[in-house]
């Protein structure tokens, strides 16, 4: 079900105007973040950010995570929209403000509520597909939380703004 939802809102966005620039900054938004809180972390991260889900998480890879997935969106989107402005992956500054700052705190969320979901089972990867690296889902796992805040943006909050 929790796979279900994500995947969902993936088709669901289709069909929205603007879906395909918004898949694609929430999936950008969400990498760069899950990157740059890994690399952070592993250089200068010395706080542990919830020990008993993760104990490598920090929160100083939460915070570079959450700096470079804002700084680097919102200049992907300008180059975007001022070097192609006729493209399909134009996107506007409100628009990627909306959705890469819940990215900060939902990308980090979908990787905890994957990693205790794998300690409630007690297996160390998700699936056989990427042994050694926790599995598919855990390549993915921030994503299902980050796309249905974005199909919640764009068909509830942004008809309103």
């Amino acid at each position: 079900f929790y796979v279900f939802i994500a995947l969902a809102c993936v088709v669901w966005l289709q069909r929205f105007s603007l879906g395909i620039s918004f898949t694609f900054m929430a999936c950008i938004a969400t990498w760069i973040n899950d990157s740059f809180a890994y690399f952070t972390g592993r250089l200068i991260g010395k706080r542990p950010l919830f020990i008993s889900v993760s104990q490598k998480k920090t929160w100083e890879g939460f915070m570079g995570g959450a700096f470079f997935s804002v700084f680097l969106t919102v200049i992907l989107s300008f180059c975007c929209t001022q070097l192609w402005p006729s493209s399909a992956f134009t996107i506007n500054l409100s628009d990627t403000l909306w959705i890469c700052m819940p990215v900060i705190f939902l990308a980090p969320l979908g990787d905890l509520i994957e990693s205790r979901l794998k300690r409630f089972y007690n297996v160390k990867d998700s699936s056989g597909i990427l042994p050694g690296h926790g599995g598919i889902l855990d390549r993915i796992d921030a994503l299902l939380t980050v796309l249905p805040w974005t199909c919640i943006y764009a068909f509830i909050i942004r008809p309103l703004c």
